[in-house]
């Protein structure tokens, strides 16, 4: 019997598609450097830089987004007016394929890894990629924006988040129709947005002159303007933790050198001090860690950091350095589920899944 076994297995492998076999491994981070065109990357485990690999080729990285798979990441070209997509598995990158931005921004994915919305700056308008064609829309949403700057999507993805800074408002996304959902008001500089892991709200920090962050309710879309008026002093971007008993948003802040985090149970806000200038904020994938980046003194290679804080204790855990200007953070995610990988026996069967045969 468990001669038969062996065999079954080794005739299934043979006839597996491997690329979707691939399961990655999520302790990583990927940092988007902007100052020498590179993106580098972090072990979550180890809290080190890796010396390998080095992405290069890029031209004024901006931001980074990996799909759920953590199998592909895709890179904001500023100044290129492209996005690249990088390979993880093979550790290859694609500059060309995804071209006719605008100084491309902000970018994310969405949840079932089948669109990825970009913001343009220049034309102040948001593309959206198609991951299977691997191409792109760029006229999805004509003349809707002003100066979008941040992008954030639900858990369930449904409706993607999009702060315009010089419209002081945020406009919502539906993601099925790729409609625009309500232009909502009342923001004053909105820079940063991030919605909770639950997908009840979505967090905006406001970097205009009430230095504050606004809440928005994700299935009514009505917004508090007032509940987080003070600590901040020009709020840039915030991640959102909730794991494990711990439910925090991080926000930075561009002028003081800190760090705010806000008690999301009471809205209570604390404050501890990073880094020069922080910038770019990310949540590593088991909850446990916060990463900052600092972008004091890194037009020089290899000046920048990102520091590593505890999200249970607040506590500057080390300050990771290396960079030069990292402006995106990217955590690759736990895969829950096994991805299903068909294959086509002597019987003619299809859809054996990749957890069946290693339990087998």
């Amino acid at each position: 019997m468990r001669l038969l076994k062996s065999f079954l297995f080794c005739f299934c492998l043979a006839s597996l598609s491997l690329s979707a076999a691939v399961l990655v491994n999520p302790q990583r981070a990927y940092v988007v450097n902007q100052e020498d065109d590179t993106v580098s990357l972090i072990s979550t485990s180890t809290d080190t830089l890796q010396s390998t690999p080095v992405f290069q080729g890029f031209d004024r990285p901006q931001s980074i987004a990996i799909l759920s798979s953590g199998i592909k990441g895709y890179v904001t070209n500023a100044d290129g007016g492209t996005v690249s997509v990088i390979d993880f598995v093979n550790n290859s990158v694609d500059h060309t394929s995804l071209t006719g931005f605008n100084q491309p921004w902000a970018i994310v994915a969405t949840p079932d890894r089948k669109k990825v919305y970009v913001t343009n700056l220049d034309s102040s308008s948001v593309s959206v990629i198609s991951v299977e064609a691997n191409t792109v829309n760029h006229s999805v949403f004509p003349n809707s924006f002003n100066n979008p700057r941040s992008i954030a999507i639900t858990p369930d993805g449904t409706k993607v988040f999009v702060s315009n800074k010089s419209g002081d408002s945020v406009i919502v996304i539906n993601t099925k129709t790729d409609q625009i959902i309500r232009t909502l008001t009342g923001f004053d500089n909105p820079f940063g947005v991030a919605v909770t892991p639950d997908g009840t709200k979505a967090y905006v920090a406001n970097q205009g002159s009430i230095n504050s962050v606004s809440i928005i309710d994700v299935e009514s879309l009505d917004v508090d303007h007032t509940s987080l008026m003070t600590g901040f002093d020009s709020p840039y971007y915030i991640a959102i933790v909730q794991k494990q008993g711990i439910e925090k948003a991080f926000v930075t802040n561009e002028f003081d050198n800190s760090l705010n985090i806000i008690n999301l149970s009471n809205n209570n806000v604390t404050s501890i001090e990073v880094s020069d200038d922080p910038y770019a904020v990310a949540i590593s994938a088991d909850g446990t860690k916060v990463y900052v980046s600092s972008a004091a003194n890194s037009c020089t290679s290899g000046e920048g950091g990102v520091d590593v804080i505890d999200t249970a204790t607040n506590q500057l855990i080390k300050t990771i350095t290396g960079f030069s200007f990292p402006t995106s953070i990217g955590v690759v995610p736990i895969v829950s589920v096994v991805p299903e990988v068909n294959y086509s026996s002597f019987k003619g069967q299809k859809g054996v899944t990749l957890k069946w045969l290693l339990a087998q």
